[in-house]
């Protein structure tokens, strides 16, 4: 069996309170059994769609607001003991995420909200693995298909929210997954003993 790593997408599966001091949540052992099994199917929809297709132009933008020269995205793989990840953009002092709002009331929606504590964590982990301290959150609000923001100028579709690195949260995520490892190296024991009889 491979070795355990979160993605920094999923680091929030891991890290929901269980109902027994010390374990893991039901939300963990559900994706814990899909990474065993290797059923973690992708999902497909309209705004996945939305996002993948108009990523490009999203770093484009993040660049424009932030001074960015010659902004690509970055393909990079990281990985360490604990947590893997490819973040969007990568400068000499902060990491980047980009997501991009379905429709205007979406991208309100982000803007008047906390912050989505699943984006959160992943920055975490990005700035965790690149060894950044500062990391921003981008909502685009970008036209596709039939969509028409035109009406709108570019500052009223970006809108970005900074987030610092917090070692503390970091340590509870690899504290986490070397209980996720426990936990599957166990059931990897149960299910071998199962097939063999």
């Amino acid at each position: 069996m491979k070795v355990f790593k979160i993605r920094c997408s999923q680091i929030n599966k891991i890290m929901g309170a269980s109902k027994t001091a010390g374990g893991l949540s039901q939300t963990a052992i559900t994706y814990l059994k899909e990474w065993y099994a290797g059923d973690q199917e992708e999902v497909f929809s309209k705004y996945l769609t939305k996002g993948n297709e108009c990523e490009n132009e999203a770093i484009q933008e993040v660049g424009y607001f932030f001074d960015l020269f010659d902004v690509k995205k970055n393909t990079q793989y990281f990985e360490n003991e604990f947590i893997c990840g490819t973040p969007d953009v990568i400068d000499s002092e902060t990491v980047f995420d980009t997501k991009c709002s379905w429709n205007r009331k979406t991208f309100l929606d982000s803007v008047t909200s906390a912050i989505n504590p699943d984006y959160e964590s992943q920055l975490q982990g990005y700035m965790n693995l690149t060894g950044l301290k500062n990391a921003e959150l981008c909502y685009v609000l970008l036209e596709f298909e039939n969509q028409d923001f035109s009406q709108f100028t570019r500052e009223e579709k970006f809108y970005s929210i900074n987030v610092k690195y917090d070692a503390e949260f970091i340590d509870q995520v690899e504290k986490k997954v070397i209980q996720c490892r426990e936990w599957l190296n166990d059931y990897h024991a149960t299910v071998t003993l199962k097939l063999k009889k």
